[in-house]
């Protein structure tokens, strides 16, 4: 099915049209536009995420508060996710690995949940990796010890994380907790 006028004149007209339609049609809209360079995915999310959060008002956004895809674009007809957190953009080192699978890159931003990386090395969505974050507050890591890839793009990918030692997840809060302050959130 192409976005065309004559699809989105038979959406409007329809009292309540087929939920399964509507999710297909604004894909593929998602993707024109996205293919016309008129507004990216993330850019849509952004916009959804503050307009639709907090019960219809608009929320402060940390600095890259946007949602990520809840999958790569070549899996179609998947919701979009607001995100529960700010994101911070960060451009520090990470390691990860799973078992004899090992990999470095750059997180791109960071938040309580998880983080974007930039990376030569190709994942798959619902990889498990352990992650080391060579964060800037510490000479050594802030460890992930489970962490799944929730979306891949090209060299990025969204990870979520699963399990942080107790002393690692409260340097991490310390940490965005400082950035938010420099940031004026």
């Amino acid at each position: 099915m192409k976005v065309s006028m004559g699809k989105t004149q038979q959406l409007l007209a329809s009292a309540r049209p087929d939920v399964a339609v509507v999710v297909e049609f604004l894909e593929q809209l998602v993707e024109l536009l996205e293919q016309k360079g008129v507004l990216t995915r993330q850019e849509l999310q952004h916009y959804l995420g503050q307009r639709y959060s907090a019960g219809g008002s608009s929320t402060k956004a940390g600095p890259t508060d946007r949602a990520a895809p809840a999958s790569s674009s070549a899996q179609p007809h998947q919701a979009f996710r607001v995100r529960s957190a700010p994101r911070f953009t960060l451009n520090c080192r990470i390691l990860f690995c799973a078992g004899q699978f090992e990999g470095k890159g750059t997180v791109c931003d960071l938040s309580k949940n998880g983080c974007k990386i930039s990376s030569e090395i190709l994942v798959e969505r619902g990889m498990e990796l352990a992650l080391s974050l060579m964060l800037p507050d510490h000479p050594w890591p802030l460890r992930v010890d489970n962490a799944v890839v929730r979306w891949t793009r090209g060299k990025e990918f969204g990870l979520e994380f699963i399990t942080l030692a107790p002393a690692h997840e409260e340097r991490l809060l310390h940490f965005l907790s400082n950035l938010a302050h420099q940031v004026g959130q």
